[in-house]
């Protein structure tokens, strides 16, 4: 059987409580002592249209999110409700930043987080280890080689062959019209 609207609600009004200064910001918004709010908080009293309205606004968090479903992608958790309410508190420039940080991390398969890993290890590097594998990095990309590790091809032509001499002549050997070598020197 479906969990009550109510039910849900003081459910999520008993985690919201838990915050701290949450309860006495709820008790000031509905003009309430804190007191007051405590049947609301246990379920002896309906949680009314109003006092979904302060929970809201206390809690930064929108009505549908606050009554959704257990797991559903409407609910959020204490922890998701405190990241939100300080996101909201910040300017456009720095939430439009933070949004595309975490659009880089978006196509990863779950679990896989290699890039996040690898930022985690390199943080705790010392600063002398960590430009270490930046210099590697700087010259393997230098060196041509690519992202999957294969190396690139290169424009420049590969060295000509030199021919070996006989262990203790000298001068320079020359190709004839006939395509035979000659000695000269």
């Amino acid at each position: 059987m479906a969990e009550s609207l109510s039910a849900r609600m003081t459910d999520r009004l008993i985690e919201l409580a838990e915050q701290r200064g949450f309860k006495k910001a709820l008790a000031d918004r509905m003009s309430y002592s804190p007191s007051a709010i405590t049947p609301y908080i246990n379920g002896s009293r309906p949680v009314s249209l109003d006092m979904l309205e302060a929970i809201s606004e206390v809690s930064a968090i929108r009505p549908a999110e606050l009554i959704a479903p257990p797991g559903s992608v409407y609910q959020v958790s204490p922890d998701e409700a405190a990241i939100l309410r300080a996101l909201r508190q910040w300017p456009p420039s720095v939430t439009t930043a933070l949004s595309r940080f975490l659009a880089f991390f978006a196509d990863e398969a779950p679990g896989g987080g290699v890039l996040r890993d690898l930022h985690e290890l390199l943080r705790e590097m010392s600063d002398t280890d960590r430009r270490a594998v930046y210099g590697f990095a700087l010259m393997r990309a230098a060196s041509g080689a690519d992202t999957s590790g294969t190396p690139r091809s290169r424009s420049r032509p590969a060295a000509a062959p030199t021919a070996a001499r006989p262990s203790g002549t000298t001068g320079t050997a020359t190709a004839s019209p006939s395509g035979r070598r000659r000695r000269r020197g």
